[in-house]
């Protein structure tokens, strides 16, 4: 899952913190960091670099997964994750032209992940949670 953090804009866009922007088509008119844009590696394109939303990145790790390829790459700070349905030959170093699919970023109220706060441990269990 990809979770991206930084704030929403009024013209419906979400500028991550990275200067990275994100068109949430439902999500106009509320500026603020009110919730935060999350978008699934399936949903990621692979695009020619001239194409309209193209975001450029730096493969970091493939991995083969029989027919399909998970890709991490990074948008400058931002560490993306895609799942593309063919083989794709692309090593770490590469660069990437992808697109996020329109109609797909989702708004969450989630806190970031800074926010969150582990639950204190069960008595008479050891360290691992086991």
């Amino acid at each position: 899952m990809n979770l991206f953090e930084g704030a929403f804009e009024t013209d419906g866009t979400f500028l991550c913190n990275t200067g990275m922007k994100i068109a949430v088509p439902h999500a106009g008119g509320r500026a603020g960091p009110q919730g935060r844009p999350w978008h699934t590696p399936e949903h990621v394109e692979l695009v020619r670099d001239d194409a309209t939303g193209c975001i450029s990145g730096q493969v970091t790790v493939t991995e083969p997964t029989g027919s399909e390829t998970l890709v991490t790459m990074r948008i400058g700070a931002t560490e993306l994750q895609a799942l593309f349905r063919d083989r794709l030959n692309a090593t770490a170093g590469d660069t990437l032209h992808v697109r996020l699919a329109r109609a797909r970023p989702t708004c969450s109220t989630r806190p970031a992940a800074s926010e969150f706060t582990r639950a204190p441990q069960p008595a008479g269990l050891p360290a691992s949670g086991r």
